[in-house]
């Protein structure tokens, strides 16, 4: 698996939410402000954020190979290397059953179409269905994809999504910026409506990733902001020391989830601190 789908994000949210997955969604009237309730709602939502970065990452690294909507080579991006020439056919070996993705592109516009159809995919994903429009342009060194998500329905939850991701490479070192705005309802039932701009960082061919960024907006009609610091970490491994989620509302209640390079981390909230076990190999 190349480049970018080789970091995807589906673990970070995977091993925030183990910290709250024992108690089920209570029932109104509730406590908003509660903190483990924060953290929950603010794990929930951001876990549907980082499907859609997820799935993106599987259409950009996928035709590496091609040089088509990916990163043209494996030291640097060249000015021109994109195009629509075989698009699609990475990311099609991706994604089961086979021909669950048609993809249609236009070298005209500099667009493709990537329709799912019940698809699983790589790092997690399953149940896929709807569509995503890709309009690309590349430059030296920078590939930016502008993208639109139709109704798209991914490990239980449903959302429409606008995002702009743009990939930089310098020598074997890739960066994504990644700022998109997207509603719709988790995989728990709760609506919500949220912007978020994240910073990942990899280098080629490796299967280690970190994540910087912030989600803001409504979840359940009531604000949530969703911090991510010095977030990293390897395929099958635990998050490395340092990273931290924080998630907090209007009325600056505030929970933290905190990683020390075990398959322990500490929940933190304003009632006191707790430890958990993540489900990664310590």
């Amino acid at each position: 698996m190349r480049a970018l789908s080789a970091v995807a994000l589906t673990g970070l949210l995977v091993l925030a939410s183990t910290a709250c997955k024992k108690d089920a969604d209570p029932q109104p009237p509730v406590d908003l402000d509660d903190p483990q309730l924060l953290a929950v709602d603010g794990t929930d939502s951001a876990a549907a954020e980082v499907d859609t970065e997820v799935v993106t990452s599987s259409l950009v690294s996928a035709t590496a190979s091609s040089g088509s909507l990916s990163l043209a080579s494996t030291n640097e991006l060249v000015s021109g290397g994109v195009g629509t020439a075989g698009v699609g056919d990475g990311a099609k070996a991706l994604y089961f059953p086979r021909g669950c993705l048609i993809v249609t592109s236009d070298d005209a516009t500099k667009t493709v179409t990537y329709a799912f159809t019940d698809c699983a995919g790589p790092n997690g994903i399953f149940k896929l269905r709807g569509s995503i429009v890709a309009t690309y342009a590349a430059d030296a060194g920078k590939l930016t994809l502008n993208l639109v998500g139709n109704d798209l329905q991914v490990n239980r939850s449903v959302v429409d999504w606008t995002a702009t991701a743009t990939i930089t490479a310098n020598g074997a070192d890739r960066e994504m910026r990644w700022t998109g705005s997207l509603s719709g309802i988790t995989a728990h039932g709760k609506t919500f409506s949220r912007t978020n701009e994240k910073v990942v960082t990899w280098r080629f061919g490796e299967r280690c990733f970190g994540v910087a960024g912030v989600s803001e907006g409504k979840v359940r009609d009531r604000y949530l902001r969703t911090e991510i610091t010095g977030f990293k970490r390897c395929q099958g491994g635990c998050p490395e020391a340092g990273g931290r989620i924080t998630i907090s509302n209007e009325a600056k209640v505030k929970v933290e989830i905190l990683f020390d390079g075990t398959k322990n981390a500490t929940f933190t909230t304003p009632k006191g601190n707790a430890t958990f076990e993540l489900a990664c190999a310590g």
